[in-house]
């Protein structure tokens, strides 16, 4: 269920975080309601364990990582890292070779090149 919560801040400030907003094409609330989560991400006091994964998972396969690549599952599903800590989650991506193309296949662009990631299970 949603609430509200109320702000006191200068009207000043308000009508040019709207403007703003606007100008931006976002919505005032939605940008409020990221900042909270993020506040409370960044600052919760309790303790996550995060333990580093050889494998990551995509729509519900399992697929093992190259040597040197690792994954944290995340709130919003894995990231995967390389092992210089940079994400990069987003070189992978769907084999589409010239041979046809199969949906449980995925490939990263690792810095020695492409790399097939092999399905688990």
């Amino acid at each position: 269920m949603d609430v509200k919560m109320q702000v006191r801040l200068p009207e000043e400030l308000r009508s040019e975080f709207k403007k703003t907003a606007d100008d931006n094409a976002q919505v005032p609330s939605l940008l409020i309601r990221k900042w909270i989560e993020n506040y409370i991400g960044e600052n919760s006091k309790e303790e996550i364990k995060m333990e580093k994964l050889n494998t990551t998972k995509i729509n519900g396969d399992i697929y093992q990582l190259p040597e040197g690549y690792y994954a944290v599952n995340g709130r919003f599903g894995d990231q995967v890292y390389n092992n210089h800590g940079e994400n990069v989650t987003q070189k992978i991506m769907g084999d589409h070779n010239q041979g046809g193309h199969n949906p449980n296949d995925y490939i990263i662009e690792t810095n020695k090149g492409i790399v097939k990631l092999e399905l688990v299970k």
